[in-house]
């Protein structure tokens, strides 16, 4: 199990680097997060023992999780009224696209702004259960009965 955790977590850091080679990588936090997973995917399944074969299941759950929060992080940290350095209450008017071929230049309006508000800053604080539960499907295959 170990050296199956170890290459969960090898291959999360990865990603994390491929994605973003400047994210800071709370390592303990990682750690925590795999743990967690492991435990939730073996209730799931109602196994001991995950088999090497949901190791990419496990490493995208964890993934997606550790992104989730990461995401979570820096939207939290900025300024507030703002995500991703975008200063939302001076948003409306700005431009949102522009197109050469015959010239079109839209700009964002309110319903723009209020969509951007609800996805960012609003955005609802996930636990590691809807995670597993969006892989369900793959961990399908693997669950026992219990009697």
């Amino acid at each position: 199990m170990e050296k199956l955790r170890e290459a969960v977590y090898t291959e999360v850091i990865t990603r994390l680097e491929g994605v973003n080679p400047n994210i800071d990588v709370d390592i303990n936090l990682l750690q925590s997060i795999i743990e967690e997973a492991e435990y939730k995917i073996r209730n799931f399944c109602n196994i001991k023992k995950i088999p090497y074969s949901l190791k990419f299941v496990w490493t995208n759950i964890v993934f997606d999780y550790f992104m989730h929060l990461d995401t979570l992080k820096d939207i939290r940290t900025q300024s507030k009224g703002s995500a991703d350095g975008v200063d939302i209450k001076n948003m409306m008017g700005n431009i949102r696209s522009i197109k050469e071929g015959d010239t079109m230049i839209e700009s964002f309006d309110r319903e723009d702004v209020e969509d951007y508000q609800k996805k960012y800053l609003n955005a609802r604080n996930l636990n590691l259960d809807d995670f597993v539960l969006n892989y369900k499907v793959d961990l399908y295959d693997f669950r026992k009965l219990r009697w």
